[in-house]
């Protein structure tokens, strides 16, 4: 009974006083007092998860704090007065260690659901889905590349002509990774697509990929595009099929307005919905140059 007084918790949210505390843990404001936090919160007053809110600890900071505010609280309950009283003073430290631990596996708890129910915990899904993935490959975590913009243009495609390996916006390519975005033209070609939304595929699949075909990948991810499998992009050997995955990308990339005018990240991230929807922007310059060797 003592511990559900001093602890919040779905039974009891605003057991633990309001006050100064913890700022990204917004609760019931006391009187004379101003909310902590803000309204974003999951453990804000409209929380779904605790509907009452979860108030900050209350008299300050430190130790100092936390035995003010569970004194404050045992004057309101005869119960948590009793225990308190029946408490040595070393007792009463392990006690307020304790609630100290306590508060910060919550302050853990609370991150991990505030990503959740925010949506920003995300990754690859195909077109139109809320599916999970990393939208990056581990080769690729933190890789860094030229920026850059290019002067690829959004007219038709013509002749694809698979470039030499060498040296594309800073980048130095190798044959498999010339010969992979040649395959991305030519699917590109085929389906209608522009020089641009050429240009924004082999971006991607840079950042996804280094252009290589992968067959490993963030738990099910695979390929040039690091699609998943189950996310409905395809079995493990459609999706291993370079044509295939082009393909696949570029049906959710007709999907999406405005391709001429939005920026080569925002649609790369509308079809990968990726975990780093901004890893894309940095191979715009690369992309371009080498859709220009192709292209012409």
């Amino acid at each position: 009974m003592m511990f559900g007084s001093f602890f919040a918790s779905p039974f009891n949210p605003n057991s633990i006083s309001g006050g100064s505390g913890m700022a990204g843990f917004p609760g019931q404001p006391q009187a004379g007092q101003q909310q902590q936090g803000g309204a974003a919160s999951p453990f804000g007053a409209s929380s779904p998860v605790f509907p009452g809110g979860l108030s900050g600890l209350g008299g300050g900071s430190g130790m100092a704090g936390l035995s003010q505010s569970i004194q404050q609280q045992a004057q309101n309950d005869p119960l948590a007065q009793l225990g308190l009283q029946s408490m040595s003073p070393d007792t009463q430290m392990l006690f307020m260690s304790l609630q100290t631990m306590m508060v910060g596996l919550m302050a853990m708890i609370a991150a991990t659901l505030a990503g959740i129910l925010n949506g920003s915990i995300s990754g690859q899904a195909p077109p139109g889905s809320t599916g999970a993935g990393s939208g990056n490959t581990p080769g690729t975590n933190g890789a860094t590349g030229p920026g850059g913009r290019s002067n690829v243009g959004s007219g038709p495609v013509g002749t694809v002509n698979e470039a030499s390996p060498g040296d594309f916006g800073g980048t130095q390519l190798n044959a498999e990774q010339t010969r992979n975005a040649a395959i991305i033209a030519e699917v590109g070609k085929e389906m209608g697509m522009s020089k641009r939304d050429i240009q924004v595929a082999i971006a991607t699949a840079m950042q996804e990929s280094t252009l290589k075909n992968l067959d490993y990948g963030d738990r099910d991810s695979v390929g040039l595009f690091q699609q998943r499998t189950s996310q409905g992009w395809g079995s493990v050997e459609q999706i291993m099929d370079p044509r295939y995955s082009a393909r696949k990308f570029f049906e959710g990339l007709q999907k999406q307005d405005n391709r001429d005018s939005r920026a080569i990240t925002d649609l790369a991230q509308s079809v990968q919905r990726s975990a780093f929807p901004d890893a894309y922007a940095k191979w715009e310059g690369m992309a371009g140059a080498l859709v220009n060797a192709m292209l012409g």
